[in-house]
């Protein structure tokens, strides 16, 4: 199913790409779509502003996908984690009792996932453009497996699943890279029990990709009672660098011992 899945994003992608050309003139840009509603930058959007959005492109018509509907790669490998997510979650609601017992995925189970904190609003109202992306997103979702893939109907007429997948994508996924410490990431994963962790710029426990799942270590002997904890970020950057990245992605001020001992160094 997976497969059949990718194979209809990759279809419809070649699709839109090839009917835009005929639809824009040479040197235009294509209109937005009223269906992926517009908002300016500067607005900070409330919660009821974002729950309308959303209504109005599921209430769009299936079967007319508009012209300006062309994701970029971001948007692309978007569409890809969600698809592998959506088919996840089709497989223990429906599939269940085809799995090994006591199989535990990596990943996590959609109650899992669910668990998970909701960054949606505070992402949005940070980064107001990324609303009309993931609208897009969803349309060019819904639309590549409505008729390809009907098992898969019952979680995208509305946008609950899409939404609560995206809301905790933010804040808990990891980068996936080929090297530890590598600086091109070339994937990214949401493990729900690694995503309990907290964050401290003198983690006690380091993370480390095998294959398709991610491992913990203790770095060093833990006393009773200590939290363990990972670094969400580069440790080698400055207080200042470290605690604007974990504010502006990870949505907290950091407080541990060591920003505490540089700051009071830096005054």
């Amino acid at each position: 199913m997976l497969s059949q899945a990718y194979s209809a994003l990759e279809k419809l992608g070649r699709s839109v790409v090839k009917n835009s050309k005929r639809l824009v003139a040479p040197g235009s840009e294509p209109e937005s779509s009223s269906d992926t509603c517009s908002f300016g930058e500067k607005k900070v959007l409330t919660k009821e502003e974002i729950d309308s959005a959303w209504k109005r492109v599921e209430e769009s018509s299936v079967k007319t996908l508009p012209n300006d509907l062309i994701l970029d790669e971001l948007e692309l490998d978007t569409a890809r984690f969600l698809v592998s997510a959506i088919v996840r979650r089709h497989i223990e609601d429906n599939h269940s009792f085809l799995l090994p017992p006591n199989a535990i995925s990596p990943a996590g189970t959609w109650s899992d996932l669910s668990e998970l904190q909701d960054n949606e609003l505070v992402y949005i109202q940070s980064q107001t453009y990324r609303l009309p992306s993931r609208t897009r997103i969803y349309l060019f979702l819904r639309n590549a497996l409505w008729f390809t893939v009907p098992a898969l109907r019952f979680y995208l007429e509305k946008s609950d699943t899409i939404r609560a997948i995206l809301a905790r994508d933010e804040g808990n996924s990891f980068g996936l890279y080929e090297i530890d410490g590598d600086s091109e990431m070339f994937g990214y994963a949401i493990y729900c029990s690694g995503s309990y962790f907290n964050h401290d710029c003198d983690p006690n426990v380091r993370k480390e990709r095998r294959g398709r799942s991610m491992a913990f270590y203790a770095k060093r002997d833990v006393p009773p009672g200590e939290e363990l904890c990972i670094n969400y970020i580069d440790l080698n950057d400055v207080v200042k660098v470290r605690r604007e990245a974990l504010s502006k992605y990870w949505y907290f001020d950091c407080s541990c011992r060591r920003c505490a001992r540089e700051l009071d160094a830096e005054v």
